[in-house]
């Protein structure tokens, strides 16, 4: 048996679902107990926000999450429609189909294969790569960026 070391790049596993006319790019994690959102995304598609009990959540390094509310949507997975309940937060960025998602009767992760099964579906080819560029900037000097501000700084990207 060979063995190779999942690099971080590899580790990350992504599915292209739509919702209506539009493509969204959604991380798998079964280390999430739940689906989340990112509440621009939720204004982006104009879905309706439900209030909801839970108010925070615990990530895994063990920072609270805020809640904002709940959304319940159809997501159509390569031809079958998922009923969906995403947790809106600010705190995260994009989708996170979490467990709860991932473990409905019927759905098979082939972890081996990248590939995910639906339901009775056919077997949908997953990413290891999300469709959202992300660039590392480097800075000239030691800043402190405070949260949710826009900070001027001398700057290079790759």
């Amino acid at each position: 048996m060979t063995s190779k070391p999942i690099h971080a790049e590899e580790s990350r596993t992504f599915i292209t679902v739509k919702y209506k006319k539009y493509r969204i790019h959604a991380l798998l994690d079964t280390g999430s107990d739940v689906t989340l959102v990112n509440r621009q995304v939720v204004r982006r598609y104009g879905w309706k926000v439900e209030p909801c009990d839970l108010q925070t959540i615990t990530a895994c390094n063990g920072e609270k999450l805020l809640i904002d509310g709940v959304v319940r949507i159809r997501l159509n997975c390569n031809g079958k429609e998922v009923v969906t309940t995403l947790y809106v937060s600010p705190d995260i960025s994009g989708v996170i189909l979490g467990i709860d998602w991932l473990s409905k009767p019927g759905n098979v992760w082939d972890f081996g294969k990248r590939r995910i099964k639906i339901g009775d579906g056919d077997w949908i080819s997953l990413s290891t790569h999300s469709k959202v560029n992300c660039n590392r900037i480097y800075v000239d000097e030691n800043t402190v960026f405070p949260p949710w501000q826009e900070t001027a700084v001398n700057a290079r990207m790759t």
